[in-house]
């Protein structure tokens, strides 16, 4: 029986790249002894600095599908004049957000997580749909938008987002063209009360413009912590709502304005659907961060936020459970209807019943309050039972394990388009410095041909010559192995000529007699540590008179003297 498979290095080494290589890539042959070896070859900064290189190349593929984004929806927006608004909002979504998501969120830019569904989930088949979720993290929108994913509803995604995501570069213009909406929560002192109210009602306006939209709103208006929990506690104690333990109190205009936003680009209440989605990860336990924390967690280590996805560590799982309502469940229709021809308003007829419902009682403010305040007590309770179990309770209806496939097509596709633009417009600023320059032409159109010609000739001879220099390097290493001493071979020619030796070979020409110079033609010259005719000789002196004649021939005459030297 094989070994049993062990290793000895530290936990944090074992990363999912390597458990990844272990299980797929790596033969069973080899697998126990990799195991074994593993921790001494990728030592803590070895794998930090395998994170940093894929952490860098991440963004950069990121920055380049968004440029390409960026790119393809304006161009598509210069057609606005000639091209329907519905038509053109299509082929947004299509071409500008669709193709994003597949190929950033989609493919292996980013791990997949195993999403675990239940309940009915936003379809793409409606005409507008809004969805409702509660606020845990910073990577709520993105786990939403693979749960789309998986119903083919992903580019008719829009979010309700602060306005200091449209500052970002780049990426704020690519969600201004893929229709995202802007609001400044919590800075009135910078914007006129309300102004928040109308920016999501025209979008939701213009959102409806094309043929299916779904917009996502996180009524608690920011993420749980101590601070925004305790000041969702005082506005529920003002507004006579009830506070919740785990979740922040739920605001009602901005669900209210999306609605009528909707509504008054002429789609009914009953067209439109509200999906009340709930949200929890796994190794939730309950806890309510402080702020000062951000999104890391004292307790609960294992929940994801943006910055670890970033790095290449996703969720274990995510727990998605959503019901859909009709908008006609929540508030009633409005007594007034647009009619657009001619962009006049019209009121309906009234009639005592309709006096009657729509009294102050029952606004659209206090029904949209108290259907909002019964979906934030079922989330409550829901992740309390999720904190204490895992899941949520069996009334959720049958889970379903999806886990988002990761498609390279989109990515490769998207990264060969701006690749190639970068290369075009090199080429092209060379073309039009060496016009700008004609003497520069001539050495510009040489140096393309010469790398032309040079460069694949380098590179096989470069391929080439890589296993002689292997096989020299593991010599040059076995040799040092077994000549670590100061003595033998290699030490005597990487040695230096020792200037205490009495004498040179001209003057002991000179102080020989005519029979020593007869006999010395059969003589090796001195060499090294040889000591010269007439100096005092020891026993050390003569551990060289016995090399071969091989050896001595090499060192005869000149050769001898130019190799001391």
């Amino acid at each position: 029986s094989p070994p049993p498979q062990t290793h000895t290095g530290p936990e944090e080494v074992r990363s999912e790249q390597v458990l990844l290589f272990e299980e797929v890539i790596m033969s069973p042959q080899t697998h126990t002894a990799w195991r074994m070896l593993s921790p001494q070859v990728l030592t803590p900064e070895v794998v930090k600095a395998m994170g940093t290189v894929k952490l860098v190349c991440r963004i950069i593929l990121m920055l380049g599908a968004t440029t390409v984004a960026v790119c393809v929806g304006l161009c598509l927006k210069l057609c606005s004049w000639c091209v329907d608004e519905a038509v053109l909002r299509k082929l947004i979504d299509t071409w500008v957000v669709e193709v994003w998501v597949e190929a950033v969120i989609g493919s292996w830019c980013f791990p997949a997580s195993t999403l675990r569904l239940s309940g009915e989930l936003p379809k793409r088949d409606h005409r507008a749909a809004v969805v409702v979720a509660n606020h845990q993290l910073d990577v709520d929108w993105f786990y939403l938008w693979e749960t789309l994913r998986v119903v083919r509803g992903a580019g008719a995604l829009k979010i309700v987002l602060l306005d200091d995501m449209r500052n970002v570069p780049l990426i704020g213009r690519a969600m201004s063209l893929a229709g995202f909406v802007f609001v400044k929560r919590g800075r009135r002192k910078k914007r006129a009360p309300g102004a928040d109210v109308a920016a999501i009602q025209r979008g939701a306006e213009a959102l409806a413009a094309g043929t299916s939209s779904i917009l996502l709103i996180f009524p608690e208006g920011t993420t749980v912590n101590t601070e925004s929990q305790a000041q969702g506690r005082r506005y529920a104690a003002s507004h006579g709502r009830p506070a919740f333990d785990l979740l922040v109190s739920p605001r009602t205009a901005g669900f209210v304005a999306a609605l009528r936003g909707f509504e008054a680009a002429g789609v009914p209440l009953e067209d439109i659907i509200v999906y009340d989605a709930t949200v929890a990860y796994a190794g939730y336990g309950g806890e309510v961060p402080r702020w000062d924390l951000g999104f890391e967690r004292e307790r609960d280590v294992d929940l994801p936020n943006f910055s670890k996805l970033v790095h290449g560590v996703p969720a274990k799982f995510v727990r998605v459970d959503a019901v859909a309502v009709r908008a006609n469940d929540i508030l009633r229709p409005c007594t007034q209807q647009k009619h657009h021809d001619g962009g006049s308003a019209t009121p309906k007829k009234k009639t005592k019943n309709d006096d009657n419902e729509r009294d102050s009682d029952e606004s659209d403010d206090a029904r949209s309050r108290r259907w909002l305040d019964a979906a934030w007590t079922r989330k409550n309770e829901m992740l309390k039972h999720f904190s204490l179990t895992g899941d949520f309770p069996q009334e959720c209806g049958t889970v379903v394990d999806v886990t988002p496939k990761r498609r390279v097509l989109p990515l490769a596709i998207v990264t060969a388009a701006w690749v190639s633009a970068l290369f075009s417009a090199g080429l092209a600023l060379c073309v039009a410095l060496a016009l700008l320059f004609p003497v520069a032409l001539l050495a510009t159109a040489c140096a393309v041909v010469v790398a032309a010609l040079a460069l694949p000739i380098l590179g096989c001879a470069a391929c080439a010559s890589l296993p002689f220099i292997a096989v020299a390097a593991a010599i040059k290493l076995i040799a040092s192995w077994f000549t670590g001493a100061n003595h033998g071979p290699f030490h005597l020619l990487g040695g230096q000529r020792t200037r205490g030796i009495e004498g040179t070979n001209d003057d002991l020409s000179e102080n020989r007699s005519s029979s020593e110079q007869e006999s010395s033609d059969t003589k090796p010259p001195p060499i090294f540590g040889e000591k010269p005719v007439g100096a005092p000789s020891s026993d050390d002196d003569d551990d060289f008179g016995d090399d071969d004649d091989d050896d001595d021939n090499l060192l005869e005459g000149d050769q001898g003297d130019n190799i001391v030297h």
